[in-house]
């Protein structure tokens, strides 16, 4: 919904403004240039580099792509190396649209996407990770190219004292699904009144039990992008139990596919924390 919609939400909206934003816009002067005229005069800045993420391939390119369009610019689009499918049916998409001179589509890995930052673009998009991020404004800069980051984050859920535990559980456990919890506004963790964390991880669970009553083979249900990233998701839990945390997994889980079930994670203990706790006076701590 969101891959294919989203773009066409944005396309319709600039179509639907784009003579308005297009006019040139009337500035006031100071005294001392009374009886001039000054105005805003809106050009395109040349060609504009973007680079998408995995998560959302289609609508993270297609997003930029439509504002860069608008502006009247060239674009070219790297996509990311874990979604190839996505890089060959966009390349075949906007080939019946747009000469590759006018918005030309690539592939590739890492040196792909190192050599793709490197060009002298007018205007470069990105959306990835801070670690990431640093690395394409670094090498932005040898240009002096503007840059436009969207970077990943934290998303806490805040559960008040007075809210509807279940009815939070609900609205949380359908954020954090959403694409398998693989976009950057879902909910990472979630803070609860003290006491009823119990209460809350098993409202998560049947939740998302409602949501998704099967998990591997759902279509309905969303895969993890990769093996690798599979893979990884699974070493953390595992790590998470090994350190004295509770693993309380939403659904059956075949341990080694790409539709994994959610898994709320409670009696967490940041051990570097608590490593310093033991070290301190107990007079500070108080």
């Amino acid at each position: 919904m969101v891959e294919v919609m989203g773009p066409m939400l944005e396309a319709r909206h600039a179509l639907s403004h784009l003579g308005r934003w297009m006019k040139p816009r009337r500035r006031s002067t100071e005294l001392l240039f009374l009886g001039n005229r000054a105005w805003v005069s809106h050009q395109p800045k040349g060609v504009v580099g973007i680079i998408g993420t995995w998560n959302f391939p289609l609508y993270l390119t297609l997003g930029p792509l439509v504002a860069a369009l608008a502006a009247g610019n060239r674009a070219m689009i790297k996509v990311s190396e874990f979604s190839p499918r996505c890089t060959l049916l966009l390349r075949s998409m906007l080939a019946e649209c747009f000469d590759e001179d006018e918005v030309a589509v690539c592939g590739g890995g890492v040196a792909a996407a190192q050599a793709f930052n490197a060009l002298p673009f007018n205007h470069l998009v990105f959306t990835g990770s801070p670690r990431v991020g640093r690395q394409v404004m670094r090498a932005a800069a040898e240009r002096l190219t503007p840059v436009t980051l969207e970077l990943g984050g934290k998303s806490p859920a805040i559960v008040g004292p007075d809210a509807d535990l279940h009815d939070a559980a609900l609205r949380i456990a359908h954020g954090k699904a959403f694409n398998a919890g693989q976009i950057c506004v879902a909910p990472d963790y979630a803070l609860v009144p003290r006491g009823r964390s119990a209460t809350f991880a098993a409202a998560v669970a049947q939740a998302f039990t409602r949501l998704y009553p099967t998990v591997d083979g759902n279509a309905q249900y969303t895969s993890i992008i990769t093996e690798w990233h599979a893979a990884r998701l699974r070493d953390l839990l595992t790590d998470a139990q090994a350190k004295g945390a509770t693993l309380l997994r939403c659904g059956a889980d075949a341990g080694n596919g790409r539709q994994m079930p959610l898994t709320v994670v409670t009696h967490v203990v940041d051990l570097p924390l608590r490593q310093a706790a033991q070290r301190t006076p107990q007079r500070l701590l108080r």
